[in-house]
């Protein structure tokens, strides 16, 4: 079973990767970056610690992909209200999530904005389930935010 990818650094960030020219953000067509985004992000799942029973393959979604670009020109750096409401944006899917990076075109590249998501997982103690900072992009749901 496959689960669909939409990503969301590509949000309010400018992409700069050895696949693509650093002087340009690549658009959701662009097949290295897409590439690239469902390379990292099924790596880290295939990794993780304990191993997940229900982890899924991630694909990418070209409609998805547009809902991101979307909420992507409209500059802020919030997520978008509109994910809440179930089927609204998106015929296929109940609950839609977004990873927000922001930064500059210089530092970032698709590896670090998935591996700072990732890297997320150090807040997280499995055994209750709680998070001491933040952990919504590892987690890809809501928890309570611990200040540290």
């Amino acid at each position: 079973m496959r689960v669909t990818l939409a990503l969301t650094a590509w949000t309010v960030s400018v992409v700069c990767s050895y696949s693509y020219a650093a002087s340009s953000l690549p658009d959701i067509d662009n097949e290295a970056f897409i590439k690239d985004c469902v390379r990292f992000h099924n790596k880290f799942r295939s990794e993780v610690k304990p191993a997940a029973s229900d982890m899924l393959y991630m694909t990418w979604d070209p409609a998805l992909a547009q809902i991101a670009k979307a909420w992507a020109r409209k500059c802020q750096f919030s997520h978008n209200v509109q994910l809440k409401k179930p089927h609204l944006l998106h015929p296929n899917f109940t609950t839609l999530g977004e990873n927000i990076w922001s930064g500059t075109q210089s530092i970032f590249s698709v590896s670090s904005a998935i591996t700072s998501w990732y890297n997320e997982v150090e807040y997280y103690n499995f055994k209750t389930r709680e998070c001491s900072s933040v952990c919504g992009h590892y987690t890809q749901r809501k928890l309570p935010h611990l200040a540290v």
